[in-house]
């Protein structure tokens, strides 16, 4: 029985749908509406009608209530709207920056750490030198030792 009342509920919106545009065509200024059949399941696309164009025939895919359009918001809601969305977009803009460019920023700021440190570490293992051997004496001339028998 359920393959029988989707097969009704499908004949009849083509009906209202053949319906449509039969007025359409007809009558260029007045279009008569038929009624709505009733809710169905959705189905296969149907096949345009042979030897017509499908263009010609405007279909309504989604109801827009007129207090969603935006001349019909106030300012302030589009002005908040709009902010809302370009604050978004710019937070995906500099992530994706960030995502593409920050592994290069750090591997260089890693390069200058690394030669900053190597030139202080050489620098201060030179002076802490310099300091060791002012503090020592004078140390005397290295002398041959006479070889023991």
């Amino acid at each position: 029985m359920d393959i029988d009342r989707e097969t009704g509920a499908l004949v009849l919106r083509a009906d209202s749908l053949m319906q449509k545009r039969r007025s359409f065509i007809a009558t260029p200024r007045a279009v008569v509406v038929a009624p709505a059949a009733p809710a169905a399941p959705p189905g296969p696309a149907a096949e345009p009608a042979p030897g017509g164009n499908e263009d010609d025939l405007p279909v309504l895919t989604e109801v827009v209530p007129p207090e969603a359009t935006p001349a019909a918001m106030p300012p302030t809601a589009l002005e908040e709207a709009l902010a809302h969305r370009l604050a978004g977009e710019l937070a995906q803009a500099i992530g994706d920056r960030l995502e593409a460019e920050l592994p290069a920023l750090v591997d260089a700021s890693f390069a200058r750490i690394e030669g900053d440190l190597r030139r202080d570490l050489r620098a201060l293992a030179e002076n802490a030198l310099k300091d060791f051997l002012a503090r020592r004496p004078q140390l005397p001339a290295h002398e041959e030792t006479p070889a023991r028998d």
